[in-house]
């Protein structure tokens, strides 16, 4: 199933290796949003400002690296459940593939979630369903 988005771009099923490589790029994201988050009471406004800008970008080309495009709002605001202060949360949305994927690979998905690309896990799939090698079906 394909659907377009806002900005235009193509959304695609995502193959296990795509999946793997965003969560990678999540992990890093994430990593380097503590980075620059800490020590803001030593940081003047616009130094905060700019740092997050700097994230955002950063963020953004990271993903096209993998072949993706996305929008990053660093300064998306949250309220906390208990509290209810809120609280600044980072918003990332994949839009797309920097490149027309053309027809979804079918055979390249299977094979993928067979080798385990994705979850570790090989095996072969029965019906469009992942079954164990143990597995007596």
């Amino acid at each position: 199933m394909t659907e377009t988005n806002p900005l235009g771009y193509e959304m695609t099923e995502l193959l296990p290796t795509e999946k793997t490589a965003i969560q990678e790029v999540l992990v890093t994201s994430n990593r380097r949003y503590k980075e620059v988050n800490s020590n803001w009471d030593e940081k003047s406004e616009q130094r905060r400002v700019d740092d997050l800008n700097g994230w955002r970008i950063e963020t953004q080309n990271r993903f096209t690296d993998i072949g993706f495009v996305v929008t990053v709002d660093p300064f998306d605001i949250m309220f906390d459940k208990v509290t209810g202060l809120p609280v600044m949360v980072p918003s990332i949305q994949v839009m797309g593939k920097t490149e027309d994927p053309g027809e979804f690979d079918h055979q390249r998905m299977a094979r993928e979630t067979q080798r385990g690309l994705f979850d570790g896990r090989a095996g072969k799939l029965k019906n469009n369903v992942w079954v164990s090698p143990e597995s007596k079906f």
